[in-house]
């Protein structure tokens, strides 16, 4: 329905795909791997503010806004296709389920944001950390990469930190205690459902914030 580029773009870890102060005239949507949103405080720390999973529009916002206030990067290699906001702006005119769809991935991805909030805002360490892993490892397997990998072999505990407002070193103890509880496979092995059911206790995961975010991909992009 939208007009892709057929002209594959392909991103190195940690390779910038928009920079905040940018004025973006398309849109991308991400085809494989993970990227994120990102915030640097004047120090240089950073702090990752989404993840990005295959099937996401990484900077619809700017569909309507003339400058980015945040950083789009790769955590893993990243293949992306685009379509321009002009094409996409005829596509919602012209098809207003597209745009309803939209809309709704837009609600979606805020209440995700609002669930960011909680967790590095209330919930202790161990618990940022795990709600955080099954996330990932639920919109990992929804798109389907690797269902069966430890959520901890798709980031670096770098990442996890800059996710959840840690040290690296604090969250490679929250990782080790998960291990040990049986909340997370042994380095190298693979995840369970008994695994991803005690990595739920301890965040106590209620899903419900997710909205089916994943399932917007069929909608927007067919």
């Amino acid at each position: 329905m939208l007009g892709w580029s057929e002209i594959p773009a392909f991103f190195r870890r940690s390779e910038p795909i928009l920079r905040q102060g940018d004025a973006p005239t398309r849109c991308a949507i991400l085809r494989r791997g993970l990227a994120c949103r990102w915030k640097m405080n004047s120090d240089g720390g950073r702090q990752i503010v989404s993840l990005h999973y295959p099937g996401d529009l990484l900077d619809l916002q700017h569909f309507l806004l003339e400058r980015a206030d945040h950083h789009i990067s790769a955590l893993t290699s990243c293949d992306l296709s685009w379509v321009s906001y002009e094409d996409l702006q005829q596509t919602v005119e012209q098809y207003p389920a597209v745009g309803r769809a939209l809309w709704r991935y837009t609600l979606a991805e805020a209440s995700v944001s609002r669930e960011w909030l909680l967790n590095v805002g209330r919930r202790d360490a161990l618990q940022r950390v795990a709600h955080l892993l099954v996330e990932l490892h639920l919109r990992t397997t929804d798109a389907g990469m690797a269902a069966t990998d430890a959520p901890t072999e798709a980031l670096t505990q770098e990442d996890i930190a800059d996710a959840t407002g840690l040290t690296a070193v604090h969250v490679n103890r929250m990782i080790q205690r998960l291990r040990s509880s049986k909340a997370l496979p042994e380095r190298g092995k693979l995840m369970t459902t008994e695994h991803l059911q005690r990595l739920k206790e301890f965040a106590v995961f209620d899903g419900a914030y997710l909205h089916h975010l994943t399932s917007k991909r069929s909608a927007v992009i067919g």
